[in-house]
């Protein structure tokens, strides 16, 4: 089954803030304490990305979560 097009969408986003940062998947893990399966899985789109995990990251990358929301319901939207 496809994951819904809004998880998509934000592991997407989510990636693309993590690529521009240059922070490696490894430092997610290590500042957030997303583990490395569920952090994958997330970025996958299997599993979706739970509100304070998205908060967590958007503080690790200096994206205000609004913005990330934003840039993932735009792209979901396309």
């Amino acid at each position: 089954m496809e994951p819904p097009k809004l998880s998509r969408a934000v592991a997407g986003i989510v990636q693309k803030a993590l690529d521009d940062a240059n922070i490696s998947l490894r430092e997610v893990c290590r500042q957030t304490g997303i583990s490395p399966t569920t952090l994958h899985a997330r970025l996958k789109g299997y599993r979706p990305f739970q509100l304070d995990e998205i908060e967590l990251i958007a503080q690790l990358v200096d994206i205000d979560v609004a913005e990330l929301m934003r840039l993932a319901v735009t792209s979901a939207a396309a």
